[in-house]
C-alpha cells in the first residue's frame, strides 16, 4: 500500500448539523418605525447611564484637583507661618540681647567708674597737658629697627 490513502479526505464525514430552532417572532407595534433614543446623533450604545457616569467622574476629578490644591495652599502657610514665628523669636532675642549690652555699655562708659577703675590700677591724672608737634619726621628706630616710643618722644622734646 502507498502513502495515498493516508491523504484521502473521503475517509472523514461532516459533522451533523444541529437542528435549528425556530426565531420568536416579535410582537407587532402599531408603529414600528419610530424609535426612541435620548440622542439620535450618538454614537450607537451611548447610553444616558453612561454619559452620567463620565460628567460625574469628570466632577471627582476635578473635586480631587481642587482639594490637592488647597491642601497645598494650607500647608505652604502653615509653613510660612512657623517661619515667621522663628523669625519673629529670633527679632525678640537680638532685642534683649542689644538692650542689654546698651546697659551694660552705658555702665562701663561711666566716668566715674573709669576713674575709679584707673586709681584702682594705680593712673592718676596728669599734672600738664602738653601738645607735640609732629610735622617733622621724629620717628626713630633701635638697633634691631623697630620702632622706638621713647626715642621718638626724646627727639620731639629736643625740637620743642
Amino acid at each position: 500500500m502507498s502513502a495515498a490513502p493516508a491523504y484521502d479526505l473521503s475517509y472523514f464525514q461532516p459533522a451533523p448539523v444541529a437542528p435549528t430552532r425556530p426565531q420568536p417572532v416579535a410582537p407587532r407595534h402599531p408603529h414600528p418605525d419610530v424609535r426612541f433614543t435620548a440622542n439620535p446623533d450618538a454614537a450607537p450604545g451611548t447610553a444616558p447611564v453612561v454619559l452620567v457616569a463620565r460628567i460625574a467622574a469628570a466632577v471627582l476629578v476635578l473635586l480631587a484637583a481642587l482639594s490637592l490644591g488647597r491642601l497645598a495652599l494650607t500647608s505652604a502657610t502653615v509653613a510660612t507661618a512657623i517661619e515667621n514665628q522663628g523669625i519673629e523669636t529670633q527679632i525678640d532675642t537680638a532685642r534683649t540681647e542689644g538692650s542689654t549690652l546698651e546697659i551694660s555699655q552705658s555702665k562701663l562708659s561711666a566716668p566715674n567708674r573709669i576713674k575709679s577703675e584707673a586709681k584702682a590700677m594705680g593712673m592718676a591724672a596728669p599734672s600738664s597737658a602738653m601738645m607735640i608737634d609732629l610735622s617733622g619726621d621724629v620717628v626713630v628706630t633701635d638697633q634691631q629697627g623697630n620702632l622706638s616710643l621713647s626715642g621718638s618722644v626724646a627727639a620731639v622734646a629736643q625740637s620743642a
